[in-house]
């Protein structure tokens, strides 16, 4: 800062250098090496020798993404899928080469670091159950704390700088994101923030129901269903299948304004997480390698098929849009 100049650190032939996390005694920098912008690794740099040691090395089966330090400096904490059963989960990695993973939330679902704290050997961290991502705070004894509220989405959270407090973004199907503040010590949940909804109107917003659903293999399909309030089991409503993008991607329990405006005009909506899907697994997400167009296409039809034994819907009103 003092001499204006500027110091080239790490860089990359082959794709990016992302996740840039600086160890606490600042003496080093973990972050994440890319090859052909879609394979991700997680390397190591000294910042007083140049050495760079590789953590977790690139390959085509796995991700490993960065996201904190202990507060020692010893070790660094992973978000990673490098696993038998193919999930994401949190994991500590030592400063060698190629160490085994020390798995910490490795369990049926997936899950992701979000913060660790400054002032103890804590961190956050979501479970994504089917599309609802649940919170924690967790320490490196095993004490466990689930945070308020259990269902929707909280997809950010950071520690206050005295470790006393989390800041957490929250939203779900029938409520925008908004930012909350929990008090660690009291165990409270205060909202800061309050969005607007765009002029609809909230009292007819819809919470999903979960459900699945078989494909034409039977193959389970995990579903979001909204269904407008009052209306009648008299198979009379209009139906759309709303298709998330992607198609490596999920439909959450999320605040969906364009879904809420569906549902507030009659119209039933499933959102089903298809073949291709993020969130359950990488052989899932990966089911569409070399059948794209075909799996995800039938497990689409498949919707068609599951909103006409609801007793709800016309099988002649069916749309599809996304």
């Amino acid at each position: 800062m003092a001499t204006g100049t500027v110091k080239k650190i790490i860089s990359s032939d082959t794709g990016d250098c992302e996740a840039l996390e600086p160890s606490p005694d600042g003496k080093k920098l973990a972050f994440c090496r890319t090859r052909n912008y879609q394979y991700t690794g997680v390397n190591v740099h000294d910042l007083e020798t140049g050495r760079e040691t590789i953590l977790a090395p690139i390959d085509d089966r796995s991700t490993s993404i960065v996201g904190g330090w202990t507060r020692d400096s010893r070790r660094v904490f992973v978000t990673s899928n490098a696993n038998d059963k193919g999930i994401e989960a949190v994991a500590l990695l030592d400063l060698k080469e190629n160490p085994e993973f020390q798995w910490l939330t490795l369990q049926d679902w997936e899950s992701q670091l979000l913060d660790t704290s400054p002032t103890e050997d804590k961190y956050a961290y979501i479970v994504n159950e089917a599309g609802n991502l649940h919170l924690y705070i967790r320490d490196l004894k095993g004490e466990l704390e689930e945070i308020p509220p259990g269902h929707g989405v909280v997809r950010a959270a950071r520690f206050s700088p005295d470790g006393k407090q989390l800041a957490i973004i929250h939203g779900s199907g029938d409520s925008p994101h908004d930012i909350w503040v929990y008090d660690l010590k009291a165990r409270t949940l205060k909202q800061i923030t309050y969005s607007l909804v765009g002029g609809l109107n909230q009292d007819s917003f819809v919470q999903p129901h979960l459900i699945v659903y078989p494909a034409q293999d039977q193959t389970p399909i995990s579903s979001f269903l909204y269904i407008p309030a009052n209306i009648k089991p008299d198979k009379s409503h209009p139906a759309i299948v709303f298709v998330h993008g992607g198609p490596q991607w999920q439909h959450f329990n999320s605040w969906y304004p364009n879904v809420q405006y569906l549902t507030s005009h009659g119209y039933i909506v499933i959102a089903p997480n298809y073949r291709g899907s993020t969130g359950f697994g990488r052989e899932y997400m990966e089911s569409l390698r070399k059948d794209a167009g075909r799996g995800d296409l039938n497990d689409l039809v498949a919707a068609v098929d599951y909103l006409k034994t609801t007793n709800y819907v016309d099988p002649k009103k069916i749309a599809i849009m996304g």
